[in-house]
Parts: structure tokens; C-alpha cells; sequence
């Protein structure tokens, strides 16, 4: 890595973490100028009233699937053991970090003016937005933004549900249906 290394933070609750997610990542390293993704599990969603599979194992499973040196899969969030915010992240990241760029996909951009502190998040960082098919960008509240398409069309509540299974790493796709009790939905797709 280079001395100068600019980095995107993705956060996220990665609960569990899926192909999708790999292929975001995989595309914001093509970007030329993103020389790395720092990977920032969440204890706990500040938007979402709780977890499913717990932040030690989503954390673990996370850093089964992101290896290399340009993922970084960094534990802050969890080691906090309560909600982190964006800004919070951000600015305790940069310490260590050349971060230049927050992952975020297309679906926060209808709340993303409240999150907490984000005009100076916003005035700090360019934006990369992933955008699923069919999903409209409203991006006018965003100060710099590059649009990143993945036409893969997958969430983490569709594999807690049993559904979309194959887009289960096969590294992680053991412990994932054992942790959302989906052993039997597994033997019939």
C-alpha cells in the first residue's frame, strides 16, 4: 500500500454479510482513486431497534470474507457495544486513515440528512452512492458524490428470511444458516 493510500469507509450492519456486499466492495476498489476499503461492522444500527446474529460473529464472518490489503475489516464500531454513529466512525477512523470517501447505498439517501452531524461529514468526504436497479438517486443534499451501479439485487434481510441463499458465501454459508435457523429452507433451494 502506499504511503499516501486513500481510503472508503463502508459501514454497515452486515448482518449477514453477502455477496452484494462483496461486489460493492469489489467495485469501489476499481475506482482510481480508492486505494482501499475499510470494512466497519456496526454493534448496533443507530436506525434499527436491534441485531440478529451478534457483533462478534458478523464481525468474524466479515473478516472471513474481506482479505487482502486494500480490505481493511476494522472492529471500532463493536468494540464500542453500543450504536456508533457515522460521524463517530469517520472521525476516529481518519486518526488512523487517509479516508476520503463514505460507501453508502442508494437506500440512505432519503434519511441521510438526518443522520447526526452530516453536513460536517458531508463537507469532509466525497460520496460514493451504490445504486440497485430501479432505485431512484436523489442525491441533491450530497456536496460530492461518484454513483457506483451493482446490478445485484440481494439484501441481508432476504437471507435472514430464507430466501436468496446462494448469495451466501460458501466460507460462511454454514454458520449463517445455522444462525438464523435455516438449515431446512437450505436443503430446499
Amino acid at each position: 500500500m502506499k504511503s499516501f493510500a486513500t481510503y472508503a469507509l463502508f459501514g454497515g450492519s452486515f448482518d449477514p454479510p453477502h455477496a452484494g456486499h462483496q461486489k460493492i466492495v469489489d467495485a469501489v476498489l476499481k475506482l482510481d482513486w480508492i486505494d482501499a476499503v475499510i470494512i466497519s461492522p456496526a454493534f448496533k444500527n443507530p436506525f434499527k431497534e436491534q441485531y440478529n446474529a451478534s457483533p462478534s460473529l458478523r464481525l468474524e464472518w466479515c473478516k472471513t470474507l474481506f482479505k487482502g490489503s486494500d480490505k481493511i475489516v476494522n472492529n471500532f464500531e463493536i468494540e464500542q457495544n453500543r450504536a456508533v454513529y457515522t460521524i463517530e466512525a469517520f472521525n476516529h477512523l481518519s486518526k488512523l486513515y487517509n479516508i476520503q470517501a463514505i460507501v453508502i447505498g442508494a437506500d440512505n439517501l432519503k434519511s441521510i440528512q438526518k443522520w447526526r452531524d452530516f453536513e460536517a461529514l458531508n463537507s469532509k468526504v466525497k460520496w460514493i452512492v451504490i445504486s440497485r436497479p430501479n432505485e431512484p438517486l436523489e442525491t441533491s443534499a450530497l456536496r460530492e458524490f461518484s454513483v457506483v451501479p451493482i446490478e445485484i439485487n440481494i439484501s441481508s434481510s432476504e437471507i435472514r428470511n430464507g430466501k436468496k441463499l446462494d448469495f451466501v458465501d460458501s466460507a460462511i454459508k454454514k454458520q449463517v444458516l445455522k444462525e438464523y435457523n435455516l438449515l431446512k429452507n437450505s436443503e430446499s433451494q
